[in-house]
């Protein structure tokens, strides 16, 4: 199950007679002051209950705080959310596969390692920078040739995947980070990277 934010106790809110995609409206705007309540009391639902409605509001392209309040219970939901999210992932909607990337990334279970790294190779560029992305705070070495690959193509793509080696700190990256130092928009996230490898102890030349 997953663990409510701090606040009141679903039980005691006031919020109980509000429908689900009330409850994302308030947790997707922060400004109207019911956001932990309104997050504890979707948790409370239950995965199976609220999913149908929480994958409805991710596709609703006309309401922003709504969709953004779907996000943040799905990621709230964590492990239980990954199965779907992994769906999701595949789905005809480039909208619904970015954001579903940017969740799983969010989640970083390394359950969604090998969809991500197949996500590398989606047809719409923004789903690849998320996966890029996502595949750097899951942390998994399995991803670092697939993410090297990306050094290769386009710049939307080769930060991304700079950004996720640093985080990664792989001594492997090292060789193929060197040569993007003379990349002007790229010098600045490689020398970070290569510090993060340093730090970790695993840069030879840092």
């Amino acid at each position: 199950m997953a663990k409510p934010l701090e606040g009141k106790k679903p039980m005691d809110s006031c919020l109980a007679d509000k429908s689900v995609e009330d409850l994302l409206l308030l947790v997707g705007d922060q400004d109207l002051g019911f956001r932990v309540e309104a997050m504890n009391q979707a948790l409370s639902i239950g995965f199976p209950e609220i999913y149908p409605v929480l994958e409805r509001a991710v596709r609703n392209d006309g309401n922003a705080d709504l969709r953004n309040g779907a996000m943040e219970v799905l990621v709230r939901f964590g492990r239980q959310a990954v199965p779907a999210l992994i769906a999701l992932l595949r789905d005809a909607d480039e909208e619904v596969r970015n954001f579903s990337a940017v969740m799983l990334g969010d989640i970083a279970s390394r359950e969604a390692l090998y969809p991500l790294i197949e996500a590398l190779r989606d047809p719409d560029i923004n789903v690849s920078h998320a996966a890029a992305e996502a595949l750097g705070k899951i942390g998994d070495d399995a991803a670092l040739l697939p993410l090297i690959q990306l050094l290769e193509g386009d710049f939307w793509l080769q930060y991304p995947a700079v950004v996720a080696m640093g985080e990664m700190a792989d001594s492997r990256a090292v060789p193929h980070l060197i040569p993007l130092l003379d990349h002007e928009l790229l010098m600045e996230p490689v020398l970070k990277a290569l510090g993060q490898i340093g730090d970790a102890g695993h840069c030879p030349i840092c």
